[in-house]
């Protein structure tokens, strides 16, 4: 059973705001370990498909759903937030994985209003 089966989906946002997120696309701009992060949390979410930067991201997002569309689109920009004021290197990049999905995942829910 893969992640997106697995998942108590968004509740909050209801049927129609599920939907909108199941069929959109979201650009993953960064890497590393954010990217990981940010890639594990819009799988969770149910996001239709995901376009990446690096090609290493393809096998993050299929081991938490292992039919999770991922294209690599080399030209991507690279795109870093603004640092968040955290000391432990390990941590911010985390963080910034998640604020980044979140982010998306917010922008894909207002689009649905």
């Amino acid at each position: 059973m893969d992640a997106t089966h697995r998942q108590s989906k968004l509740a909050e946002i209801g049927a129609a705001g599920q939907a909108r997120i199941a069929a959109s696309t979201a650009d993953v701009r960064l890497a590393g370990l954010a990217g990981a992060v940010c890639v594990r949390y819009l799988v969770g979410c149910g996001v239709g498909a995901l376009r990446v930067r690096d090609p290493r991201l393809i096998q993050v997002a299929q081991a938490a759903s292992p039919s999770q569309i991922v294209v690599v689109i080399d030209d991507l920009p690279d795109e870093r937030p603004p640092p968040l004021d955290l000391t432990d290197a390990v941590a911010r990049e985390f963080a910034q994985g998640a604020n980044e999905a979140l982010r998306l995942v917010r922008a894909m829910i207002d689009l649905a209003r």
